[in-house]
């Protein structure tokens, strides 16, 4: 996991190994996103979870919980709050087995500001990455309540969290 504070939010970048040696992530990630301590994130990344049947065809993944235990601090799934019931695949394994396991979980203070999201297939397919992207834009249009949170981005300072 790397952190970069911003001036408005802190940015998290996420890859985390299969299977149960994610665990610790997941722990340490929740600890780094509990409250108070980042009211203003976006966890964004490669989390090799997802929820059974949901985000995979049939697979059990035994770690997604953490996918509700991420939710239950504070932070939203963008791309399923858009598209709570939909089938999408941001990876696929050898035997073509689909799953979606990239994410964006970002603050209830920073969905507010999110405009559009989608995963990015051209990618994938060309042989560029074995994932499909995620790709979110920030609304290009907040409504004045909104509008002091969605202020352009500062200048950074990296922390790095082992």
């Amino acid at each position: 996991m790397v952190s970069v504070n911003f001036d408005t939010f802190r940015l998290l970048g996420i890859y985390m190994p299969n299977l149960l040696a994610k665990i610790p992530y997941w722990e340490a990630l929740i600890a780094a996103l509990s409250p108070p301590s980042a009211n203003r994130a976006l966890a964004i990344g490669d989390f090799n979870t997802c929820h059974a049947f949901l985000d995979e065809a049939g697979a059990i993944d035994a770690t997604a919980y953490y996918m509700d235990a991420i939710e239950q601090i504070g932070f939203r799934d963008l791309w399923r709050h858009r598209y709570p019931d939909r089938r999408e695949y941001s990876w696929f394994s050898t035997r073509n087995n689909g799953f979606r396991i990239d994410h964006a979980f970002l603050s209830q203070d920073l969905a507010a500001c999110a405009g559009t999201v989608h995963y990015s297939h051209e990618e994938r397919i060309a042989g560029l990455s074995d994932h499909s992207p995620l790709i979110g834009t920030e609304n290009s249009n907040p409504s004045s309540s909104i509008e002091e949170l969605c202020k352009p981005l500062g200048s950074s300072r990296d922390d790095f969290i082992e």
